[in-house]
């Protein structure tokens, strides 16, 4: 005889008018096979849509209306003349529209369908409903056959008491469903009763016989657990020793966990119920959800950062030919190729580079750089926290693992990832320098010692940017170049004009001495304005600094200032009778 799990769900009594009939003199019980279980759920999910389909098929409350199915068969032949040529060959998710019927048919009583709507699928599928009866006066005759059982029952309870338990109130959990219909079934009507009676002395003795042998039972069934198998690891290494476990396996995870849970997975002859509250068992299960909790972070990561991804994916080029070239210790000949492969990358390149590191890659792994007592370094690779689900080679990929793992020199901790990080925005920094640097300075500005630096600057960033055989320049987009082509001939006459001079104005601040000052813009003009050094402010008047002196915010006097012997303006304080506000501004 089979065994059933009380987990499974309940098939219908009768299904259809056919069935009812067929069981008016037996005792059916819900079908209770796991396998079953699914495919009622899914029939179940699948109602609306079914509902739907038969709704197609024409008016259902006309249908059968005297237990004849013609005019369904009627409707039908002319719905597939329009609708429905091809119903079988099509799928509704993902399931062919054939079996979903035939599956809708048979739980039709479980997923709640109108008689009507049974007709047209009896119509559509046929009777087939042989194997429906066969199971359910299976079910009722394995539930009978358990009274011989009982009534041979005697304390103290044993292991094989409990499995008569197990099996009894498995059977008994579907009492609400069995058909009890007339006197024909009057003798099954009271062996039910009777089984019900005999049970309730066998559970008590099993509840106490439970209560003493929790913990052993569960020390057995937390072996058990430990040793099963989850997607290629068994418990026991993933919770006790945290080996690695790729994330995509999260959906077999959680099905592991949701099986044993519900006592729908096998492990030994005891019920996770009963021993789910003791610790060695309950460890493994809060083991086993805190890594699917962490799989799913992962998941929602990798979903977050779209973006990221994107952008990194974009330098794919560019790191490959830099990979290639790298090396740990590389030689004065190898250098110029290295050189030239990192300034291919522009300061938004490394950007996106560091956006994908820091934000993807360092939430699994991250590099570290140890010295060794001969003095030279090497790379370790370090798990951030999620390492176990995503292996640092193929979250990082080749071409940037390679960069975060190479040594730029054995004797220094630096990597190729962090000489890119520090040194490729060199490009954007020499084409900004040669460009809007030195916008505003001419051949007729006065030199000073600022407008001086930047034209070095220019002379020495022309000269990088035009290095081994224009490498630097040639990566830039065509309007750069332009931009560069532009100015060339400014940066040449500009440096050379402040060779052959030789006289440079110092600008800022110029002490005067006694206290005086004096202060000369970049461009070499003496303005008349504000100035702010560190927390005070001073006013310039033609570039000399006013002391002990009005001044007024516009011609019309509109607010009034007052700047002391040393030149700062006034604030918070009284003055000659004066009082100024926080701003500086007097107010009486």
């Amino acid at each position: 005889m089979n065994k059933y799990s009380s987990k499974a769900v309940k098939t219908a009594a009768t299904v259809g008018m056919s069935l009812a009939m067929v069981l008016s003199s037996a005792v059916p019980v819900l079908a209770a096979d796991p396998a079953a279980k699914g495919v009622v759920e899914t029939v179940i999910d699948q109602k609306d849509k079914v509902e739907d389909l038969l709704d197609l098929l024409g008016d259902a409350k006309n249908i059968a209306a005297d237990d004849e199915v013609g005019g369904a068969k009627e409707l039908f032949e002319a719905a597939a003349e329009v609708e429905f040529k091809d119903i079988f060959d099509q799928t509704i998710d993902g399931v062919d529209v054939k079996t979903i019927l035939e599956n809708a048919y048979k739980y039709a009583s479980v997923a709640g369908y109108t008689d009507e709507q049974k007709d047209i699928l009896e119509y559509l599928v046929g009777t087939k409903i042989d194997n429906v009866v066969k199971t359910a006066v299976e079910h009722a005759a394995d539930l009978l056959t358990t009274l011989a059982d009982l009534e041979a029952y005697a304390a103290p309870v044993d292991t094989d008491d409990v499995k008569l338990y197990n099996k009894v109130k498995d059977l008994l959990d579907f009492k609400g469903n069995i058909a009890l219909k007339g006197e024909a079934n009057k003798d099954n009507a009271d062996n039910l009763e009777k089984i019900e009676d005999l049970f309730a002395d066998l559970k008590s003795d099993v509840e106490d016989y439970k209560e003493d042998t929790v913990e052993s039972d569960a020390k057995k069934f937390a072996k058990a657990l430990a040793a099963e198998n989850v997607a290629g690891k068994t418990v026991e290494a993933l919770v006790d020793d945290e080996v690695a476990i790729p994330y995509t396996s999260l959906s077999t995870l959680k099905a592991f966990i949701t099986k044993v849970t519900k006592d729908s997975y096998k492990l030994v002859d005891i019920k996770y119920g009963d021993v789910k509250n003791e610790g060695v068992v309950a460890d493994y299960i809060e083991g086993l959800e805190t890594i699917a909790s962490e799989m799913q972070d992962v998941k929602d990561l990798l979903n977050d950062t779209k973006s990221e991804k994107k952008e990194f994916d974009k330098l794919d080029e560019k790191l490959s030919d830099l990979a290639d070239v790298i090396k740990t210790d590389a030689k004065d000949s190898e250098l110029d190729a290295i050189d030239d492969a990192i300034a291919a990358f522009r300061a938004s390149d490394v950007k996106a580079l560091k956006e994908y590191v820091e934000t993807v890659v360092n939430e699994f792994w991250t590099v570290t750089t140890e010295q060794r007592t001969s003095g030279s370094y090497r790379v370790k690779e370090v798990d951030a926290g999620l390492g176990r689900y995503y292996a640092f080679k193929t979250v990082a990929e080749n071409d940037l693992y390679k960069l975060m793992t190479t040594l730029v020199d054995s004797d220094e901790e630096d990597t190729y990832y962090d000489l890119l990080v520090a040194d490729a925005a060199s490009t954007d920094e020499l084409l900004k320098a040669v460009t809007t640097d030195i916008e505003g300075i001419t051949l007729n500005s006065t030199m000073t010692n600022k407008q001086a630096a930047k034209i070095v600057a220019a002379k020495k960033a022309l000269s990088k940017l035009d290095a081994n055989e224009k490498a630097i320049y040639n990566s830039l987009k065509r309007s750069e170049k332009a931009d560069v082509d532009a100015n060339r001939d400014l940066i040449e006459a500009l440096y050379i004009k402040m060779i052959l001079n030789g006289d440079i104005t110092q600008s800022g601040w110029v002490d005067k001495g006694n206290g005086d000052w004096d202060y000369i813009a970049e461009d070499g003009s003496r303005p008349s304005k504000w100035i702010a050094s560190g927390a005070n402010w001073y006013y310039v008047k033609n570039g000399t600094m006013l002391r002990n002196s009005w001044i007024a915010s516009d011609a019309q006097g509109t607010r009034w200032y007052y700047v002391d012997d040393n030149g700062v303006m006034v604030s918070n304080t009284t003055v000659n009778g004066y009082t100024f506000n926080s701003y500086g501004v007097w107010v009486k």
